[in-house]
């Protein structure tokens, strides 16, 4: 449980919901999780590439999915909040529009 503080100065108990689903993930086994789904190497994703769709979807899988938060995400893949911030909206983008990137990143919390 983690205290949070309401406008009136009231102290709320507030459950970390996000913290308890999900458990420990292990960043490593999502980017090869992530890679084996779009065929590239896991090195590919960690490398800055700008339009890379599998990239984009790691980082929206990452935030959305897995629970990680912006500042954690940009911190273990080695870039900025704001670069991680973008990439996790171009992802978002990128699953609205394409139904077969929306399936793939779909499937990979059953892998």
């Amino acid at each position: 449980m983690i205290m949070a503080h309401r406008l009136s100065g009231q102290v709320e108990t507030v459950p970390d919901f996000r913290r308890t689903l999900r458990g420990e993930i292990d960043l490593d086994r999502e980017v090869v999780k992530v890679a084996a789904a779009f065929g590239v190497a896991p090195g590919e994703l960690k490398h800055r590439r700008r339009n890379f769709p599998a990239r984009s979807a790691l980082f929206y899988h990452l935030v959305e999915h897995c629970g990680f938060t912006i500042t954690q995400t940009a911190l273990a893949m080695g870039v900025q909040i704001s670069s991680a911030s973008m990439a996790v909206r171009r992802g978002k983008e990128l699953i609205q529009k394409s139904r077969s990137i929306q399936k793939i990143v779909e499937q990979l919390n059953f892998i």
